[in-house]
């Protein structure tokens, strides 16, 4: 009969084998994963200004006087929306539509939000002007150079937005280990769908089930072969 290996020599083998290999993954497929690697942020994201609330892009001098006795009142002169190219953007005295997200255009560095203004036709009308100018900075979210996943890391699903937030496709990540799951004991019955009523002195084989979830919990790749 082939001894019993002692637990820590059990775990000095299955250390032996780390790390294990190396696999070239999709970001999509990479959730769970450990990191071979150091990802850094490869630029920033946005990688460009871009106004956080849908309203009116004009310019500050315009607008930040005004007031109900002496409102801003500029004609709409053009628009700038998510997904287009920017464009000039209005000059002094105008007010562009612009929606969220949108590319800011070289002109205008203040948008006013809709619910802000009084809309008369193809003018906006300005009374109490906000106190922010509602336009995001590049890099806002993601900065150029910080650590998206570290080596050796789990990929969290946050992760692996931020690397495909950063243009990242493809991700060097460790092999899964593989576990081999065996159960023993002469008592075991594995449930099946349809199982027979067990007789006094069986039990269905939970441990089994158990184990296997906590290990693909951990990231394994498990491989049940029954009682023996």
């Amino acid at each position: 009969m082939r001894p019993v290996s002692r637990v820590e020599d059990a775990v000095d083998r299955l250390l032996e084998a780390a790390p294990l290999a190396v696999d070239l993954v999709s970001v999509p497929n990479a959730h769970g994963r450990v990191a071979a690697e150091d990802v850094h942020a490869p630029g920033p994201v946005p990688h460009f200004a871009r106004p956080a609330m849908d309203g009116y892009l004009c310019h500050d001098v315009d607008v930040r006087d005004a007031s109900p006795g002496t409102p801003a009142v500029l004609p709409i002169t053009g628009a700038a929306r998510m997904g287009e190219l920017p464009g000039q953007g209005p000059a002094r005295g105008e007010a562009w539509v612009i929606t969220t997200g949108a590319a800011m255009p070289a002109r205008g560095d203040r948008v006013v939000p809709l619910e802000a203004v009084r809309l008369t036709g193809d003018q906006i009308r300005v009374e109490w002007p906000p106190g922010k100018t509602h336009i995001a900075a590049p890099g806002e979210l993601i900065r150029e150079g910080i650590p998206l996943v570290m080596g050796g890391s789990v990929v969290s699903p946050a992760a692996a937005g931020a690397l495909a937030a950063c243009g990242v496709g493809m991700l060097r990540v460790h092999r899964r280990p593989r576990v081999a799951l065996v159960a023993t004991g002469d008592e075991l019955v594995d449930a099946t769908e349809g199982a027979a009523p067990l007789p006094p002195g069986r039990v269905f084989n939970s441990n089994a089930v158990t184990l296997s979830g906590l290990l693909r919990g951990i990231g394994c790749d498990v491989e049940y072969h029954g009682i023996v």
